[in-house]
C-alpha cells in the first residue's frame, strides 16, 4: 500500500497537470480572442433583426398558399419610394400577425391602412415591420435597424397575446442549473466576449437549422420531453392525440408544430401569457414591460409619436377555438373559456402601461369578437393567424381609432 509521501506526490502531480491544462485552455482562449479581435468579429453577437433581403418564395400550409417577398431592408414591405424624402410614414412593429402570415401582399391590415390613407389624400405610408417569431425584445431591435431608412413620424407597436410567454425570462426565476449557465455566460462575455459571441452565433445557427429541417416532428418533441423528465405515459397520450395529417404537414415544413408541441412541453403557455399568475410569468411580463417602454422612449427620441395595439388570440375571440378542432387544445395546452369575454391580466397591464407612458392604446379584442359574432372567419381554424377577412376587420378598427387620435384638421402627424 502506498505511503503518505507517495499519496501526496500523486496529488501534487494531479494538481500540476490540472493547472497546466487550465493554463493551456486559457492561453488558447486568449489567442483565439486576439485573432477574432484583429479580424473585426463583434464583441457581442446579435441575431439578425429582420429577414434576409430580397427573398421571394411561395409559402403554403394545409389552409393557404401565399407569396413571401422581402425588400432591401429585410421587411415584407415592397413600396418603392424615397423613404425619408418628405414622406409621412408609420412603422408597424409586431410578429407574424403584423407580417401577414398566410395572406398575400395587399390583403394585410397595414396594406389596407395605407390604401385607405392614400384614397383620402393623407398619403401616409404604413411600413410593415412585422417579423414572424419575434417579440418585444426583437421589436426594439427591428425599430433601431429600420427607422433610419424610413424616418417614421409614428410607431405602432402591435403586441400579440403570446408576447409574454415568448419572453426568455429572467435569471431570478430560473432553476439552479439554468441560473448557473446564465452566470457562466455573463462571465464569459466579460472575459472572452468575441469567443463567447462566436459560440453563441454557432448555437443560433444550429437551432435555426433544426427548426427549418425537422423531418420527424414527433421524434424530436419526444426526445425533448424525455430530456426534460416528462412522464412517459403523458408523452404516450400526447402522441395518441395528434392528427396524422398535421404531423405530416409539420414534417413537410408546412405547419407550425408549436401549436401541438407546447401542450406537452409548455402547457402553461397561454395561461402565463394572458393571466400572468406565476412567478415566471411575472418575470416575463417585467421583461416585456421594460422592452416596450424602451421602444416608446426610442420613438420619442427620434421625434415620433408612439401607440400600442393589442392583438387577441383566437382563443379570446371564437368559441369554436375551445374545442378539440383546435390543434392547441388537441396538444394539451391549458385554456380558460372566460378569455372569450373578459379583459385578461395582460390586456389590463398593457392598458395601464400605456397610461403610465402617456401613449394611446387600442385593444382589438372587442372589435374582433363583434366581427366573429357575424360569422366572419377571422382566423384560420388550424393555423390560428388572421385570414384576409381578419386583416380587413383589424384595418377598419385601427383606421377609425387613428382618426380619433390624429383627427383631420388637428396637428399633422410628423
Amino acid at each position: 500500500m502506498p505511503g503518505p509521501v507517495a499519496h501526496r506526490r500523486r496529488l501534487h502531480q494531479f494538481g500540476t497537470r490540472a493547472a497546466l491544462l487550465a493554463a493551456s485552455l486559457l492561453l488558447g482562449l486568449l489567442i483565439g480572442e486576439t485573432g477574432l479581435t484583429l479580424s473585426g468579429f463583434p464583441a457581442r453577437f446579435e441575431p439578425p433583426a429582420t429577414h434576409p433581403a430580397g427573398v421571394v418564395e411561395t409559402r403554403r400550409s394545409p389552409e393557404f398558399e401565399y407569396t413571401f417577398q422581402t425588400n432591401e431592408h429585410g421587411l415584407r414591405y415592397n413600396r418603392q419610394h424615397a423613404y425619408c424624402a418628405g414622406q409621412r410614414t408609420t412603422i408597424v412593429l409586431g410578429d407574424s400577425f403584423v407580417e401577414g402570415f398566410g395572406v398575400d401582399d395587399g390583403d394585410r391590415f397595414t396594406d389596407l391602412l395605407e390604401k385607405a390613407s392614400f384614397e383620402r389624400g393623407d398619403s401616409i405610408r404604413f411600413v410593415n415591420a412585422g417579423i414572424a417569431g419575434s417579440g418585444p425584445l426583437e421589436y426594439s431591435r427591428v425599430l433601431q435597424a429600420t427607422a433610419p431608412h424610413y424616418c417614421p413620424g409614428r410607431v405602432l407597436i402591435a403586441v400579440y397575446a403570446n408576447d409574454v410567454a415568448g419572453m426568455p425570462g429572467l435569471a431570478e426565476v430560473a432553476g439552479g442549473k439554468k441560473r448557473l449557465l446564465l452566470t457562466i455566460k455573463r462571465l464569459a462575455l466579460k472575459v472572452v466576449p468575441r469567443t463567447t459571441s462566436l459560440l453563441l452565433k454557432q448555437r443560433y445557427q444550429r437551432i435555426r437549422a433544426r427548426k427549418e429541417h425537422t423531418t420527424s416532428f414527433v421524434d424530436t418533441i419526444t426526445r425533448e420531453a424525455s430530456r426534460r423528465g416528462i412522464d412517459s405515459d403523458r408523452i404516450r397520450r400526447w402522441k395518441a392525440a395528434l392528427p396524422a395529417d398535421l404531423v405530416a404537414a409539420v414534417d413537410r415544413n408546412e405547419f407550425n408544430g408549436s401549436t401541438m408541441s407546447y401542450g406537452l412541453l409548455y402547457p402553461e403557455y397561454w395561461t402565463e401569457s394572458l393571466d400572468i399568475a406565476t412567478p415566471r410569468a411575472h418575470a416575463k411580463w417585467a421583461q416585456a414591460k421594460g422592452a416596450l417602454s424602451s421602444i416608446v422612449q426610442y420613438g420619442r427620441d427620434m421625434n415620433a409619436d408612439v401607440a400600442i395595439i393589442f392583438i387577441p388570440t383566437r382563443l379570446q375571440v371564437e368559441e369554436v377555438s375551445h374545442t378539440t378542432s383546435n390543434p392547441w387544445i388537441l396538444g394539451g395546452v391549458s385554456v380558460r373559456e372566460a378569455w372569450l369575454n373578459e379583459a385578461t391580466a395582460l390586456q389590463q397591464r398593457l392598458s395601464s402601461l400605456a397610461d403610465s407612458l402617456s401613449v394611446p392604446f387600442l385593444d382589438l379584442a372587442a372589435a374582433m369578437r363583434a366581427h366573429a359574432a357575424t360569422n366572419d372567419t377571422l382566423y384560420y381554424p388550424l393555423d390560428g393567424h388572421w385570414t384576409k377577412t381578419g386583416h380587413a376587420a383589424a384595418a377598419d378598427t385601427i383606421d377609425a381609432w387613428l382618426a380619433l387620435i390624429d383627427p383631420p384638421g388637428g396637428t399633422p402627424m410628423r
